[in-house]
């Protein structure tokens, strides 16, 4: 007979649990999201001019996604332990090659997911939709932080993907609206537009995730503090294919692109 798994949390539920959070610490959680927001917001305005202010503008934009990776840990760390600035980022900081393990995992696994269809790469993204918060919350590492993540979801697939539909969902709406003030007001507008867009849904969203985690964590506690070892090789070697499946696209690319400036070059000596 077929175990029947415990419901999860209804969604309305989840959504005033997340409000309430939200309202609580929007002030602390929204100075953890600025820096990154900023320093993107720059590095795309420098981007816009040309010479060595767009080479500065990429150096700035490429420091931008250190200060995100930076963020993300922070903000969960936060929002997980009701910390402020200085300890979220204080956390982060000694965690960031570590995440940057786990998140390398995630991207190549993701990787291979997109070179294996669209249907596949989507499943492989709601399965590690958690694995951030496995990483701060129960101090898992490499690997097996994917797998857990992918075993929290398992026998919940369809409940989480509506649960994630809500974050894209309530992200379009505030994009939406962001964009028509922001761009009423011009470039200028527009910049601070997608900072305030960032400060407003990221908490907001990084929240509500956090939320479905711990319901989870509710119907599954055999997962937590428990390493996950299973389906190991399988990733391993989505992730290797993500890397082989690279290599080749770039290399067709760059043959293709060799191929017509050769044909372009011989058609102009004739």
């Amino acid at each position: 007979m077929e175990q029947t798994l415990p419901k999860l949390t209804a969604v309305s539920v989840v959504l005033k649990d997340t409000w309430v959070k939200y309202r609580k610490r929007f002030g602390d959680l929204a100075w953890i999201v600025l820096p990154p927001a900023l320093i993107t917001a720059i590095g795309d305005y420098l981007a816009t001019f040309g010479g060595a202010l767009q080479a500065v503008g990429g150096l700035v934009t490429a420091l931008g996604v250190v200060a995100a990776i930076l963020s993300t840990i922070a903000l969960i760390y936060a929002v997980r332990n009701e910390k402020q600035f200085d300890e979220s980022y204080s956390y982060a900081l000694k965690n960031f090659w570590q995440y940057l393990w786990v998140a390398s995992f995630t991207f190549l696994a993701g990787l291979g997911g997109i070179f294996l269809g669209v249907i596949p790469a989507l499943i492989f993204a709601v399965w590690f939709s958690f694995v951030g918060y496995i990483f701060v919350s129960e101090g898992d590492r490499g690997l097996p932080t994917l797998l857990k993540s992918k075993e929290y979801v398992r026998g919940y697939f369809w409940p989480i993907v509506l649960r994630l539909l809500v974050t894209i969902l309530v992200s379009i709406l505030v994009g939406i609206v962001a964009s028509v003030l922001g761009f009423s007001f011009g470039v200028a507008g527009a910049a601070l537009s997608g900072i305030v867009t960032q400060l407003v849904l990221t908490p907001f969203v990084t929240i509500y995730v956090y939320e479905i985690y711990r319901d989870l964590a509710r119907v599954k506690p055999e997962l937590v503090g428990t390493k996950i070892e299973k389906n190991r090789k399988f990733f391993t070697y989505v992730s290797i294919w993500g890397v082989v499946a690279t290599v080749i696209v770039v290399v067709v690319l760059l043959t293709t692109v060799g191929l017509q400036a050769l044909r372009s070059l011989g058609s102009y000596s004739s």
